[in-house]
């Protein structure tokens, strides 16, 4: 199992869902003492994929070079 391929498909699902969910938002709602709220939803999505862009880049580090010339 090669553990960045598996982040790059949690990556590609996260932003899926985000960008499903952020084509029909829906309103924060309760039904039978159960609440669901949207904006909640769409923020966990967020923080799932910065969370694995940064698990992900430990991975697949970039240098940065510069030169003066």
């Amino acid at each position: 199992m090669d553990i960045a391929t598996e982040l790059r498909t949690v990556l590609e699902n996260f932003v899926t869902a985000l960008k499903l969910a952020s084509a029909a938002p829906k309103p924060t709602y309760s039904i039978d003492g159960q609440s669901v709220s949207w904006g909640e939803y769409l923020k966990m999505l967020q923080e799932g994929i910065k969370a694995t862009s940064e698990l992900l880049g430990t991975f697949d580090p970039v240098e940065v070079r510069t030169s003066i010339i």
